[in-house]
């Protein structure tokens, strides 16, 4: 499928990626949900990772190119009982390579 992208990730630890095609708009407020969108390389896959924080303090670094694309979301973080993701953080493949180069250095 071709892009535009947008990675949805819930508040519960779920998440998937939806073609900007396939995606509608509702009237309704949603709240719980978190949007970004993912950019694709010609391989169909992206070079960027997001970051969760749940709110215990557990943190996860997940590449966008590993979290399938299905209808239904698939765990992106198992969170403990009652508990929700606080943040969620985009890194592009630019900041990806940086942080590397620091890590050498």
């Amino acid at each position: 499928m071709n892009g535009p992208w947008l990675l949805f990730l819930s508040e519960s630890g779920y998440g998937k990626q939806v073609p900007v095609s396939r995606f509608r708009t509702s009237p309704l407020n949603r709240i719980g949900l978190i949007g970004y969108k993912v950019h694709h390389n010609e391989d169909g896959e992206s070079d960027e990772q997001v970051v969760l924080v749940s709110q215990s303090g557990t943190v996860n670094r997940i590449k966008v190119r590993d979290i399938s694309i299905q209808s239904r979301g698939v765990i992106l973080m198992r969170l403990e009982h009652a508990g929700k993701i606080q943040s969620a953080s985009l890194i592009s493949a630019a900041e990806v390579d940086t942080e590397g180069e620091d890590a050498e250095a």
